[in-house]
C-alpha cells in the first residue's frame, strides 16, 4: 500500500516536471519567435523557429506519453490484469520521434477503465467484510452490555 502510494507520487512528480518543461519550452519559443516577428526577420527564420518549438514539445510529449504508459502497465502488473498484445488492433502506436511504442488514447482510457473496475470490485469486497464486522462488534457489545447490566 505504501509503495503505492509511493509509486503514484513519484509517476505524478516526474509527469508534473514533463509538463512544466514543455511549458518552459513554449515560453522559450514565444519569446524567440516575438522577437523575431519584432526584428522583422525572414519568413524561413520563423519557420525555423517555429519547427523547432514542434521538435521539441513532440519529443516532451512522446516522453509524456512512455512515462503514462510505464505507470498503467506497472499498475495493470499490480492488479493481476492481461497485459494488452502489441498486435490489438488500436492499443498501441508507434512513435514517430523515438521509434518506441506506447499506449493510443484509446489504450490508455481502456487500460484506465479496467483498472478502475478492478479497483472498484476489490473495494466492493473490502466494504462487505466491513459491513458484517461492524455488525458483529455491534452484537458483541450489545450482549455484553445486557450481560454486565446491574
Amino acid at each position: 500500500m505504501a509503495f503505492d502510494m509511493l509509486d503514484r507520487l513519484l509517476f505524478t512528480y516526474n509527469l508534473w516536471c514533463l509538463q512544466w518543461q514543455k511549458r518552459r519550452v513554449q515560453r522559450l519559443y514565444r519569446k524567440d519567435l516575438k522577437e523575431a516577428r519584432r526584428q522583422k526577420r525572414g519568413r524561413d527564420e520563423v519557420e525555423q523557429i517555429i519547427q523547432a518549438e514542434m521538435s521539441e514539445t513532440d519529443f516532451i510529449d512522446d516522453e509524456i506519453l512512455r512515462l503514462v504508459t510505464q505507470h498503467l502497465l506497472q499498475e495493470v502488473a499490480k492488479n493481476l490484469l492481461p497485459r494488452p498484445d502489441f498486435s490489438a488492433e488500436g492499443m498501441w502506436v508507434e512513435s514517430n520521434i523515438t521509434g518506441r511504442r506506447h499506449l493510443s488514447p484509446e489504450g490508455i482510457s481502456e487500460l484506465r477503465a479496467k483498472i478502475r473496475q478492478e479497483r472498484r470490485e476489490r473495494s466492493e469486497n473490502v466494504r462487505m467484510w466491513l459491513v458484517g464486522l461492524t455488525g458483529v462488534i455491534g452484537a458483541l457489545a450489545g450482549l455484553v452490555a445486557v450481560l454486565f447490566r446491574k
